[in-house]
């Protein structure tokens, strides 16, 4: 309680802003002009009021206004040397804070903060996410390893969520920042006497212990800014004697004097959650298309890196550099987080079809640049194959093969001689040539590749492997499964000879009644089930080869359709399902459910570069690439993990794990509004859509599988092509990068920003990685290319980034923070 007979004591720091949505309800081209109108403003107030403070995120925004208006780019310049504009958030937008993956927050921070020491000679420590619709719990990891001290946000309220004004905010391995959510709400225009009502009440909500108190104001959304009213009303409220001090204030000034009165704030180890559920979900083909991007990019920078060093070939880094921006800025909060007009993500698409698009050129040329080192001499068709991660890997690996005349049969020969079952999937014809697709499972070694001979119309001689399909079920020689054809759901799916992991029809599709607006406002969980996709009767099977084993399953709900593939692979562990369906439901949600026979469960789902386990009771929460349900059958520990290739929602309720599918409300339908019958509405997730997800059952929990590494591989395939005979350097079963232990999940192998932004004599290169399971211990690098092989200690859930020297292999790495400086 603030002490009211000494109003003078206390200081409320009014922080003028203009939250900007460079895409909601408008298109971009709006966003970007409104970006302009409100820099103008924020401007003239400076003329007319002295000591008037604007603070202002987003690296985006300056970049457009460095293009649009470079007059008034060089008056936003002078202002943020006198400290009245304060550059705030340090990111490259405010994104959506629980769907990126773990390294699009470390380039938010990487590229942003380049760009503001590049212009401004200013480097921001205030985390900043005002009105991001939650925060996941590895966000304290990220942000203290990039130079930030404080984090401000106001979602979840304190009706959604009960937290400390101040507290510091601990990820997983044990990293802080002040973690503040100030009083109000950050967006406020109102008239004079509406602000002075506000600051009084601000102050009345002054955290125990402390004289300050943070007061946010000025029009948002669609920019605007701190008005005359306000700074009027502000300077009279400051001049009243029963009254506190009302000062116009910049954030990063308010926490260092909060600092000063006092440090020992309550400790918050959580997620911050939940605040608009459905945004986990809505609109799934922009998450899919931003899930695509990232591992894309990921990818493109290992072989980037390597075809640069082994090859000499020119590192794409300013392109790839301007793909991830765009990726950046389509991570805003109310584009992917599904909320925004539908002709309003006509941009963002072309956008990150760009972005996917540099990827998959760069990539493509750096694969062509090492395979053309590869000493491929010998007879029949030489196909390369590559794994992208920095680990060994047995996976399914496909190749398209341009044939004049189509083979009847094809035979495989791996780089030790042996013969590789392998299995034409598909045959495409145009013109005089043919394409086959082949298909096999390698074992590939880590980033890097093997020779295979490609033998056409040969009788392969391999032993017939251990992959079956049966009329209601697949199996191979680590898991079975079998699939009920009147629900189209799997009545058992084991891991070998253990007990059944299945408690009803699972890998089930529930359609569930969602009347909740575009972001499920006032909702935590969908439970209202009106019915479930259900079968034709038959399950049909596809194919039956020495690769892949193959089920059919068809199945309709009301005017709505589905059809299953489930695949299984000799020596995998894996059943992948693809499905297409052509929903025609509005306002309603889909769900995949899983039930499982286990008792005592552990729910454990992936979020950004690290995972949590939840105390779930059926509401909707984020997770990522991957959910774990663990517990015990007869007294021995089981469980199955669900991998995904674009979704983000799920939920635990009792033994059974959903993840969402799909949405169908209004595009940017927002309480109060209703319905107006007499309205067209536009919805998204209407129609065809395709997408994948995979089950693996297992004994043990999730680390036995390696799920963090599981969810890497089944989003980013391996790649294989046909080369040319040639001689060269680099023999069959090459490793550029490995990384270990199975704790440990290498991500990032890139050159340094400093080489990206031209200083060639930086000959240095990136390495991260991050712990995975939750234990302290030794990881590996090695580089076996450039003669490097060291071992460094991490923590548990620690993010560790090196730099390696390329031109003095023998020295030690240097460990870096996430803007890639030496940490002391």
């Amino acid at each position: 309680m603030v002490d009211k007979s000494n109003p003078k004591a206390y200081t409320v720091h009014m922080i003028g802003n203009a939250h900007i949505d460079p895409i909601w309800l408008w298109r971009l081209e709006e966003g970007r002009k409104e970006v302009s109108d409100t820099c103008r403003s924020a401007l003239d107030r400076m003329k007319e009021t002295p000591g008037f403070v604007f603070v202002r995120s987003s690296a985006s925004s300056y970049v457009w206004l460095e293009e649009d208006a470079p007059d008034m780019f060089e008056e936003v310049t002078q202002r943020i040397k006198e400290g009245r504009w304060e550059i705030v958030n340090g990111w490259w937008e405010q994104p959506d804070c629980n769907i990126p993956g773990g390294e699009s927050y470390v380039r938010h921070a990487l590229y942003a903060k380049e760009y503001f020491m590049e212009k401004f000679g200013v480097e921001p420590t205030v985390g900043y996410n005002v009105d991001t619709f939650g925060h996941n719990g590895n966000l304290p990891q990220i942000l203290a390893k990039s130079g930030f001290k404080s984090y401000i946000f106001f979602r979840p309220g304190e009706h959604e969520k009960h937290l400390p004004q101040h507290f510091w905010w601990e990820s997983p391995d044990g990293s802080r920042v002040l973690g503040i959510r100030p009083p109000h709400h950050y967006g406020f225009g109102g008239n004079v006497e509406e602000i002075k009502k506000r600051i009084i009440t601000a102050w009345e909500q002054t955290d125990e212990g402390v004289t300050d108190v943070m007061c946010f104001y000025g029009v948002g959304n669609h920019g605007g800014g701190p008005t005359k009213l306000n700074i009027q009303g502000i300077l009279e409220t400051d001049a009243m004697p029963d009254a506190p001090n009302a000062k116009f204030a910049r954030c990063d000034a308010y926490v260092e004097k909060v600092l000063t009165q006092k440090t020992d704030f309550p400790v918050v180890k959580d997620d911050l959650q939940i605040h608009a559920v459905g945004c986990y979900t809505a609109v799934s083909a922009v998450k899919v298309l931003n899930r695509r991007a990232e591992q894309k990019l990921m990818a493109a920078e290992r072989f980037a890196t390597v075809a640069n060093l082994v090859s000499h070939k020119c590192y794409p880094g300013a392109e790839l550099r301007d793909a991830w921006r765009d990726v950046l800025f389509n991570q805003f909060h109310d584009v992917l987080a599904g909320t925004s007009i539908h002709p309003a993500y006509e941009d963002t698409y072309a956008m990150f079809a760009k972005a996917i698009e540099t990827a998959d050129v760069s990539q493509r040329a750096s694969l062509r640049a090492i395979a053309a080192n590869v000493d491929t001499r010998g007879k029949n068709l030489a196909l390369v194959a590559f794994n992208p991660h920095p680990w060994r890997r047995k996976d399914l690996v496909t190749a398209h093969v341009e044939v004049a005349v189509v083979p009847r049969l094809v035979r495989l020969v791996a780089d030790d001689d042996s013969e590789v079952p392998v299995q034409i999937a598909s045959v495409s014809e145009a013109g005089d040539k043919s394409t086959v697709t082949v298909m096999f499972v390698a074992e590939l070694p880590a980033l890097g590749f093997r020779v295979f001979r490609l033998h056409l119309d040969e009788m392969p001689s391999f032993e017939t492997p251990m992959v079956c399909a049966h009329p209601n079920g697949l199996s191979n020689d680590l898991l079975s499964l079998v699939v009920d054809p009147f629900s189209g759901g799997l009545i058992s799916l084991r891991a070998g000879n253990g007990p059944e992991l299945i408690a009803a029809p699972g890998a089930n599709f529930v359609v569930i009644k969602d009347h909740s607006d575009t972001w499920s406002h006032g909702i935590t969980e969908f439970r209202n089930e009106l019915g479930r996709f259900i079968a034709n009767g038959r399950v049909r099977v596809v194919s039956q080869g020495p690769v892949r084993a193959t089920l059919e399953v068809v199945s309709s709900f009301e005017d709505s359709t589905l059809v299953q593939h489930f695949h299984v692979y000799p020596g995998i562990n894996r059943v992948d399902v693809d499905v297409k369906m052509d929903f025609r439901e509005r306002h309603r949600m889909v769900k995949l459910a899983v039930p499982t026979a286990l008792d005592q469960i552990t729910a454990t789902a992936e979020i950004p570069y690290a995972y949590m386990e939840r105390d779930w009771n059926g509401e909707e929460l984020p997770g990522q690439k991957w959910i774990d349900v663990t517990g015990k059958v007869d007294r021995a520990r089981f469980g199955v993990t669900m991998l995904n290739d674009g979704r983000y929602g799920f939920d635990v309720k009792e033994a059974e794990m959903r993840m969402s599918i799909l949405r169908t409300p209004i595009y940017a339908f927002h309480d109060p509004r209703k319905v107006n019958p007499k309205e067209t509405y536009q919805y998204p997730d209407l129609g065809t859509s395709s997408f994948r997800y995979a089950l693996i059952p297992h004994g043990g929990d999730w680390r036995a599988i390696m799920a963090p590494r599981a969810g890497e591989e089944f989003n980013t395939p391996t790649e294989a092509f046909i080369e040319p005979h040639h001689n060269g350097a680099l023999k069959s079963g090459a490793e550029f990068l490995e990384i270990g232990p199975d704790n440990v999940v290498g991500m990032i192998l890139k050159r340094t920003q400093k080489y990206v932004n031209g200083n060639a004599a930086d000959d240095r290169v990136i390495v991260r990685l991050y712990e995975g399971h939750g234990l302290d211990g030794i990881a590996r690098v090695r580089l076996p290319f450039l003669g490097i092989a060291t071992e460094v200690s991490i923590g548990h859930h620690e993010i560790k980034t090196l730099a390696f020297d390329v031109q003095n292999p023998s020295a030690a790495p240097v460990e870096v923070d996430l803007l890639e400086r030496p940490i002391p």
